[in-house]
């Protein structure tokens, strides 16, 4: 093509030296006649010249004047048959250049019209050449049809190069080329390429394709070229702002509360990520803008909305979306003010019916723990007084100028009898009757009148609170600071492990205290003696009797066991006996199969080695009893129990218990 193009520069540049050369053969000619009438001229002066020798002074100056025109006239025709040789030399130059061209003939061969259709049309082109080298790109056709689809509705190929130069400047008049650039790249990039289609105005124009699109900018020339034309879709051009704004997601309209343009405009980081993208702004506003709490139109403010109606804080607390939804659905028809509102009205102190306005300030709990500040901010009174119910009162926390759960509970020791440890008691306590009574709620940082008997025991010969406290760190930790728990403790296990409780106590007493609360048990079995030589990591040990098919359960420690049950086995027969030494529970498993049978709640011991229930059949709960031989050995090794002692086992002894089994 490009050859072309070269071949008919040529041509034309021959077709104007020849008519240079026409338009110099004319002048030459008329320059010939003028110069033959001049030399008659001539002799005609020089004829009157000898026939009379005067002449008068202003006939002299006359045909003076005459001889310097034809003077002149001769100076001119000299230069101008110097410049038709100078044409005919460039005329003969091009004209051997043309006849040197064989691609020119080969091109004009075929070529039917006459020759002034053929210099027509190749003056035309030379023109388009000369327009393009001058930059202006002349109109041209160029394929519309790409891989089997015609994109003519919005493709023009002369329009795309003239209005793209990067891409004319990378294909020229490669129309194929230019059009796959268009297909491939130019249609994402949104890139006009017809003076009767724009992707931007009918993307503007139409919000159902917005929804549907959003800025798929490919889809919308595929939608015009396949559905839009058809549909009558004229607004195609000319369309600078978008028409109607979507406001509608997942069905609901959100006019009432949202506008595009104030949205995108009132927030640079919403502008600078969408634009002109109407569908990812709304979809932001719905997925993240009301949570955040941004405010989406001139008329509602969220934060005023909730600041001003108590009601909607209880029912929706932090869930901030919930605010703009009310609006549209109630409380825009309620008449509900939505903005000038600036601080919270009618902080909640009411909770499950019950007003803690008597140990509870909402600014004075959510100042006092930064925790709870950076979990509800400053102005979430809802999520604050639910959790000063489930988890403030019951941590101690304080909740406001006057009242302190510490002091109050340290003060008053017919309290801690009633409520121990369950620190939410009283703070109701005071709610109900404390207030009432007048009880101090400040100022005491030391427990008054700790308890001392136990059980009926007066214990204080050997017990004094503050020194079981300071010396047993531990069960601070454990326990709490609580008087009667830590008695509980000492009573029940400290007197027991021998714990010292008092800096000054006389021994005897403390024998006789202890043995008072937990006399010395008179043995019922032979097993009982052996236990004692024997320790576990849990509080229970249990034995295994083989020579009498016996199990006994003991609690307590190593020197100190108690019995706690007596009763009969079925171990391992001769031929497969029970393994004997001492072993500790590894694991359990509520039942296995065993042949037809099924073995109810195992404990495995050692091995292959369980307790477990007598066989049953295999049915989905113990039904019908298949062999409950106890007392004889009878197993293949395991230890066959009832199965209400074997589901005790299963329920109660802890993995690591210590077994010993023996004969």
């Amino acid at each position: 093509m490009f050859r072309k193009k070269e071949i008919r520069s040529k041509v034309f540049k021959v077709i104007i030296s020849a008519s240079f050369f026409l338009a110099a053969l004319c002048v030459k000619d008329e320059a010939k006649v003028n110069a033959a009438e001049l030399q008659n001229n001539q002799k005609t002066v020089n004829a009157t010249e000898d026939t009379s020798n005067v002449a008068s002074t202003e006939k002299s100056e006359q045909t003076a004047e005459k001889s310097e025109q034809q003077s002149n006239t001769q100076l001119d025709l000299e230069k101008e048959e110097e410049s038709i040789g100078k044409s005919q030399e460039s005329i003969d130059k091009d004209s051997k250049e043309l006849n040197n061209v064989k691609q020119f003939q080969d091109y004009k061969k075929d070529d039917t019209s006459t020759n002034s259709q053929v210099l027509t049309q190749d003056f035309n082109q030379y023109e388009a050449d000369a327009a393009i080298e001058k930059g202006v790109v002349a109109p041209l056709e160029g394929t519309t049809i790409y891989q089997g689809k015609d994109y003519s509705a919005v493709y023009d190929f002369d329009y795309y190069i003239n209005n793209n130069p990067d891409v004319y400047a990378a294909f020229g008049y490669d129309d194929e080329k230019v059009l796959k650039h268009f297909v491939e790249f130019g249609m994402n990039e949104g890139r006009r390429a017809s003076k009767n289609f724009d992707e931007q105005s009918y993307r503007y124009a139409y919000p159902d394709l917005r929804v549907a699109f959003k800025r798929d900018h490919k889809k919308y020339y595929l939608h015009y070229i396949d559905y839009g034309q058809r549909e009558g879709r004229k607004y195609t051009t000319g369309v600078t702002k978008l028409c109607n704004p979507v406001t509608r997601v997942n069905g609901f309209d959100y006019s009432k509360v949202y506008d595009y343009d104030y949205y995108i405009n009132r927030y640079q980081d919403l502008k600078k990520a969408f634009g002109d993208d109407d569908v990812s702004a709304i979809l932001h506003f719905y997925n993240y803008g009301m949570q955040e709490e941004r405010q989406a139109n001139e008329t509602f403010d969220e934060k005023s909305y909730r600041y001003q109606y108590q009601d909607l804080r209880l029912a929706y607390t932090n869930r901030h979306a919930e605010y703009y939804k009310h609006y549209i659905k109630y409380g825009c028809a309620e008449g509900r003010q939505t903005s000038g509102t600036t601080e919270l009205q009618n902080i909640i102190t009411k909770i499950n019916g019950v007003d803690y306005s008597k140990v509870y300030d909402f600014k004075y709990y959510i100042n006092r723990y930064p925790d709870l500040q950076k979990a509800f901010g400053l102005d979430d009174d809802a999520s604050a007084i639910k959790h000063f119910f489930e988890h403030g009162m019951q941590e101690q926390r304080r909740g406001n100028e006057t009242f302190d759960v510490r002091s109050y509970r340290y003060q008053y020791r017919d309290l801690r009898a009633a409520y121990r440890n369950n620190y939410k008691l009283y703070y109701r306590h005071y709610v109900y009757n404390g207030a009432a009574e007048g009880r101090n709620t400040s100022g005491v940082t030391k427990l008054q009148n700790p308890v001392t008997v136990y059980k009926g025991v007066d214990l204080s010969p050997i017990y004094d609170y503050y020194y079981y406290s300071t010396k047993h760190p531990d069960l601070i930790k454990a326990l709490g600071d609580d008087d009667y728990t830590l008695l509980d403790h000492f009573g029940g296990v400290g007197i027991v492990e021998g714990r010292v409780a008092k800096a000054n106590y006389n021994p005897d007493t403390y024998s006789a205290l202890k043995e008072k609360l937990h006399p010395t048990p008179v043995a019922s079995d032979p097993m009982y003696y052996i236990a004692q030589g024997y320790s576990s990591p849990s509080q229970y040990l249990i034995l295994v009797d083989r020579s009498r098919h016996q199990v006994g359960i003991f609690s307590g420690g190593k020197g100190n066991w108690h019995e706690q049950d007596y009763f009969l086995c079925g171990d391992g027969k001769a031929s497969t006996p029970t393994v004997e030494g001492v072993f500790h529970i590894i694991n359990k498993k509520p039942y296995f199969d065993s042949g037809s049978a099924r073995c109810w709640y195992a404990t495995r011991i050692y091995r292959g080695y369980l307790f477990h229930s007598v066989l049953y059949s295999q049915t989905p709960t113990p039904k019908y009893i298949k062999d409950g031989r106890l007392g004889v050995g009878v197993s293949h090794g395991c230890v066959r129990l009832d199965i209400n002692k074997a589901k005790w086992i299963y329920d109660n002894v802890p993995i690591g218990t210590t077994v010993v089994i023996y004969s």
